[in-house]
């Protein structure tokens, strides 16, 4: 009987490492997914922004928004429509926003994020966690 269970242990001893790591690796890609989402949509909201303010360079009023020119009001849009990913500090850095002001009310235009995606599970295990860089651009065509 204590060999049975001296076995089950060196067999869990074996296995369980693997199973751990394959559930570790299913969260980190879930969250992984959540991130690219989130970016995502975040674009979108502030292409969507960029595309009502046209060429504003004043005060401008979008919702709840209120920003001086549509690059800021971009900016805020996507700043509060990331989600769950981190938005400010130095590691990770905050996302880079590239804005194509429209040339009048409705008129086309686009935003671009850049994210630099930190990985959770490598980060949390103490191996610092490698980067990707996630990039998402959002045109928006003229209702003209």
């Amino acid at each position: 009987m204590g060999g049975e269970r001296a076995q089950s242990m060196v067999e869990f001893a074996l296995v369980g490492p693997l199973f751990l790591l394959l559930i570790l690796m299913i969260v980190e890609g879930g969250l992984f997914m959540n991130a690219q989402a989130s970016v995502d949509n975040a674009t979108r909201e502030a292409a969507r922004a960029v595309s009502v303010c046209g060429s504003a360079t004043n005060l401008f009023i979008y919702g709840k928004y209120r920003s001086n020119g549509c690059a800021a009001l971009a900016q805020s849009v996507a700043q509060d429509n990331l989600g769950l990913i981190p938005r400010t500090g130095s590691s990770p850095p905050s996302p880079v926003y590239t804005v194509v002001q429209a040339n009048g009310f409705g008129a086309a235009g686009s935003v671009t994020t850049d994210y630099s995606y930190t990985f959770y599970v490598a980060a949390f295990l103490g191996l610092g966690g490698p980067t990707l860089q996630m990039t998402s651009t959002a045109p928006v065509q003229g209702q003209q």
